[in-house]
């Protein structure tokens, strides 16, 4: 391959401009070892600081082409104890490089000088198809990531995105980056729309998550769990939803588990669910420090399925929302049982021996929001409906549910709170009037 004309030691280098792709290193540390890589993924090159106003800083531009960092002999000789074939080797020890500084004595706004130029390499150079896949030669631009963003928002899938682009662009060698590329910066964006909405929503709002699992919308008819909670408008937020393969304790305990990971680790302080025995025990396992309660319109139906006898639901629910210290519930709740002649019912022991987790007296010095249910999970679902088809495919899911969610987003955008200040009712207007200001 025949190589380009590249200045010389001593020659100078005009300045480029900031459209350039130079990567630059402090000539303040100690010499660069031959074939150190100043790439933006190289570690040693992004952590380098250079002090501004120094009139004497210069810089050093490594070439991306140098290969170090070979594998030490005490690994490649037990090589052949491992189970596993080892990766073949990418670094030769080449000393080839390239290294300009910024002289900024050299003439009216200075000069690049080339200070070190070793055009030998002691392996073969790429062959011209076969650049594309050098890590220094692929990479989306701009418009390649402006363009499959769009195609991903709308559904399309990440091999069709590549295919298209390759197609557009005429072949794999013209396209400029590699499918990895593409699935990487998707991924990227991904995470950083979770972190930028969800998890800062969750940061402010999640003190409180409610969790459930009634609804199933899909052809597989699997459960469908959001987790969601209350702004400090009482307007429902959602943090993430997922479709579970089973209702397992595992499989409750792997989502609270990821869902922790992606919301920064950030545990609830308080959090509502419907009853289910695995939800518990994950709750149990993965929430340990936080308080939790059943919804108590679950517990309501359940009353009436399990208990057959007039009023007794109604007397239920009294005792169960009733504002008292414990030692009032249990004498309430044994003349209720007594008046009732449940003694002896399997549901009603049952139910009494979980009592910490769902009356009012047990529940008095923990923050929930105001909320007693998790009705407003059921709500949403009711929502979610024109968006999502009874026989809607897994891969669609998601697409349809974004869609779903931003219509909420847009419309919270627009929510009487931004446009409007809300009536003083108290006669302390003044501290009244400034909470309101306050309150975001």
């Amino acid at each position: 391959m025949a190589l380009a004309k590249v200045k010389r030691e001593g020659d100078d280098y005009d300045i480029p401009n900031e459209a350039d792709d130079i990567h630059l290193i402090n000539e303040s540390r100690a010499e660069p070892y031959h074939g150190c890589e100043a790439s933006p993924s190289n570690e040693e090159a992004t952590n380098m600081k250079v002090e501004d106003g120094e009139a004497d800083v210069k810089q050093e531009m490594v070439d991306d082409a140098h290969r170090n960092d070979m594998r030490l002999p005490k690994y490649l000789d037990r090589v052949a104890e491992k189970s596993r074939a080892p990766k073949a080797l990418t670094r030769v020890g080449c000393k080839a490089q390239f290294r300009i500084r910024y002289d900024v004595d050299a003439g009216e706004g200075g000069k690049y000088v080339v200070t070190h130029f070793v055009i030998d390499h002691n392996h073969e150079l790429a062959e011209q198809h076969c650049v594309m896949y050098l890590r220094s030669h692929h990479g989306l631009n701009s418009v390649d990531k402006a363009q499959a963003m769009t195609m991903h928002n709308v559904g399309v899938k990440t091999s069709q995105i590549m295919d298209y682009m390759v197609n557009q662009s005429g072949s794999y060698e013209n396209v400029g980056f590699i499918r990895t590329d593409l699935h990487s910066h998707i991924q990227a964006v991904r995470r950083a729309e979770v972190e930028d909405g969800d998890a800062q929503d969750y940061a402010k709002f999640g003190d409180v998550l409610i969790f459930d699992s009634t609804y199933r919308t899909n052809t597989y008819k699997k459960p469908f769990v959001m987790l969601a909670s209350v702004t400090n408008h009482f307007r429902t937020t959602i943090f993430a939803y997922v479709l579970l393969a089973n209702e397992t304790i595992n499989t409750y305990t792997w989502v609270f588990e990821t869902f922790m990971e992606a919301m920064g680790n950030k545990a609830p302080v308080s959090i509502l669910t419907d009853g289910d025995m695995a939800m518990r025990e994950a709750t149990r396992r993965v929430f340990p420090d936080a308080r939790h309660r059943l919804c108590n319109w679950h517990l309501g139906k359940n009353t009436v399925s399990n208990v057959y006898k007039s009023r007794f639901a109604h007397a239920f629910k009294q005792c169960m929302d009733m504002e008292m210290d414990e030692a009032k519930f249990k004498h309430g709740w044994t003349r209720m049982v007594e008046k009732f002649g449940l003694q002896t019912n399997s549901w009603v022991l049952e139910t009494y021996e979980k009592r910490d987790i769902w009356a009012e007296a047990y529940m008095r010095g923990h923050f929930f929001a105001g909320m007693k249910s998790t009705q407003r999970s059921e709500s949403m679902n009711a929502y979610f409906n024109p968006f999502l088809q009874h026989k809607l495919k897994l891969y669609e899911f998601p697409r349809h549910y974004d869609r779903a969610l931003a219509r909420i987003r847009y419309n919270e955008a627009d929510a009487e709170t931004i446009n409007t200040f809300p009536v003083l009712i108290t006669p302390l207007r003044d501290i009244e009037r400034h909470g309101a200001e306050l309150f975001t």
